[in-house]
């Protein structure tokens, strides 16, 4: 496979069973354009229709498999019709082969379906206690070899094709089966291993192998953004002690980045995380970085073996192009994945890939390039013209968030310093600012000390800029310091507001306090000028209550009257019933 604008990487599979059936099955033995087909092929036979239908046929296999759909990957739309009428032009004879084959895999896959129905319906019918029968090469048998540890990289092997091949029912069954995070599972085990063998360094490529044929199919695509243990240890395998190896992992977390955006690209930037804390690294992509670099440098001299690496020098046994080929393969991959990365139509706030290009180039990235551009490599130059673009429009938008005529450059300290202070200048921000100066200042280490001092705060600062932007997660202020950014300002915006409420209350005070002295000055005055008018006030209420006393008194002897009249009538009332009684 190769990384150029016509690479093959990760196209999405059927999604269903073909809507017509061409052709006969029967017994015997036939293959396409007269070819022989061993083993099963044996008792398949499909007979050859004549060129139209082939073509009708073909068609319709280019749209159940979705061969061009790349998620948001390498090629453009002129690219991909460019493609589709590459394979239109296929001999008639290369046409009839691939649907062949299609056929001859749903034959296969309808088999396997009916012997494991055959299976059940005979344990049911001899009324056993024996479990199901797992049919040899079924989604279930791969899984019980991973998981019982008697698998084989050949086991492995035959997974891969087995899941490049079949139908989709059968990928959708693996899925089911949770193969997806056994299998994420057996590449975290060899991960673990301190020292690997051989075996294992093939077996690491062949579980790649197997994912990058699952992910090209909806069904296994989706499932590996419910694992991020699977992306995760695809991330690892960046690392990886074999070439091929890594150029696959490169390649998938590629596809991943451009899967289900922004999703995929934040559980690979979150795999980039757990290697980093794996491998004790400061920075996300150190460890990256840090093998692409080596891998390059093991480079021989003008391409030849003089000062290569011995891991080219093997390679180098397979033909005499072969390792400036692998190499060149490698950094093109190394190079779409860096740009997928910072993919504008995936990261949209250019803060964030701001961010992650300094992440890169406080890994190394820029030595990186100065060294790639040495291939003198076409498609490899055009991937590196690419990033370079990228940073420009991005440097324009940070440009534009600020003056034009301070901030040129951001790559220069001295104006990104004009840029900040002309920013913060006339705002409480410059008190801030200038005090963490100050801050800076302070700090008395020398050599490794001062680095990690650095280190230090440029972690912090990232984790409060970028807070909840997607692209600090697993590093951000919440598991630096168990507080979010959002917390902390919170609390500073209640502090501000303590204050202005503290700075009210006192005014008030004061105010308070003036209004009793002026009080206390009219009372004074009203006391001193109305002495007379006081006592004035005292008769006349001395002769109210008088009148008030004499008032409650005829008050009294009224109410007494009318008791009295009130039991007289009562009395009157009872005598008449007595006389009306009488009479009747």
């Amino acid at each position: 496979m190769t990384a150029s604008g016509s690479r093959d990487s990760a196209h999405i599979s059927a999604t269903g069973n073909p809507n017509h059936s061409y052709g006969h099955y029967t017994r015997g033995s036939a293959a396409p354009g007269g070819s022989g087909f061993g083993g099963s092929g044996s008792e398949f036979q499909i007979v050859r229709p004549d060129e139209a239908e082939v073509e009708r046929m073909f068609a319709d296999l280019m749209d159940k498999r979705d061969f061009l759909n790349v998620p948001g990957g390498n090629l453009s739309d002129e690219l991909k019709e460019q493609a589709r009428r590459n394979m239109l032009d296929f001999s008639i004879d290369k046409k009839w082969t691939l649907v062949y084959n299609d056929k001859l895999t749903e034959w296969h896959a309808d088999r396997e379906r009916e012997l494991n129905r055959r299976h059940k319906v005979g344990l049911r019918g001899g009324g056993g206690m024996q479990g199901p029968i797992i049919t040899r090469n079924s989604p279930e048998w791969f899984i019980k070899r991973i998981m019982d540890g008697t698998v084989t990289t050949k086991h492995i092997e035959s997974l891969a094709v087995t899941l490049r091949t079949c139908a989709i029912g059968w990928i959708q069954s693996f899925v089911e089966a949770k193969g997806t995070p056994v299998l994420a599972s057996f590449l975290g085990s060899l991960h673990a291993k301190q020292h690997k063998a051989e075996n294992d360094i093939a077996l690491e490529y062949e579980v790649l192998k197997a994912f990058r044929s699952l992910f090209n199919s909806k069904p296994g695509a989706n499932d590996a953004l419910a694992q991020p243990k699977c992306i995760s240890g695809i991330a690892h395998s960046v690392v990886s002690a074999h070439l091929a190896t890594r150029k696959q992992a490169a390649d998938i977390l590629l596809f991943l980045c451009h899967w289900e955006k922004p999703t995929g690209h934040r559980l690979v930037l979150r795999g980039f995380d757990d290697l980093k804390t794996s491998q004790g690294d400061h920075g996300r992509f150190d460890a990256w970085f840090r093998v692409l670099e080596q891998t390059i440098d093991g480079r021989g001299k003008m391409g030849s073996l003089v000062g290569a690496s011995d891991e080219l020098k093997k390679i180098s046994l397979i033909g005499p192009q072969a390792q400036e080929s692998s190499l060149n393969e490698y950094a093109i991959n190394n190079m779409f994945l860096i740009n997928a990365i910072l993919n504008h139509d995936i990261v949209h706030e250019f803060e964030v890939r701001v961010h992650l290009r300094n992440q890169m180039d406080a890994s190394g990235l820029q030595r990186i390039l100065i060294k790639m551009r040495a291939f003198k490599n076409p498609d490899l130059d055009l991937q590196i013209q690419v990033f370079e673009k990228g940073a420009e429009a991005d440097h324009e938008d940070v440009v534009e968030s600020f003056n034009r005529d301070v901030l040129t450059d951001l790559g220069d300290p001295v104006d990104v310093f004009k840029a900040i202070v002309e920013k913060v200048q006339g705002s409480r921000a410059y008190d801030f600012f200038l005090s963490a100066l100050q801050h800076l200042l302070l700090i008395r280490h020398e050599s490794e000390g001062l680095v990690h001092y650095y280190q230090l705060i440029d972690s912090l600062v990232t984790a409060v800029v970028m807070d909840r932007k997607g692209a600090v997660e697993g590093s951000d202020l919440t598991s630096l310091l168990g507080v979010s950014v959002n917390q902390v300002l919170s609390r500073f915006a209640d502090q501000d507001k303590i204050d202005a409420t503290d700075a009210e209350m006192q005014r008030l005070r004061a105010k308070l306090q003036d209004s009793e002295q002026e009080r206390s000055k009219l009372e004074a005055q009203l006391n001193q000028g109305t002495a007379g008018l006081m006592e004035n006030l005292e008769g006349q209420i001395k002769a109210l209550e008088d009148d008030l006393k004499i008032a409650r008194e005829n008050k009294d002897a009224t109410e007494q009257e009318m008791e009295d009249t009130e039991k007289a009538y009562i009395d009157r009332i009872v005598q008449l019933e007595i006389q009306i009684r009488e009479l009747y």
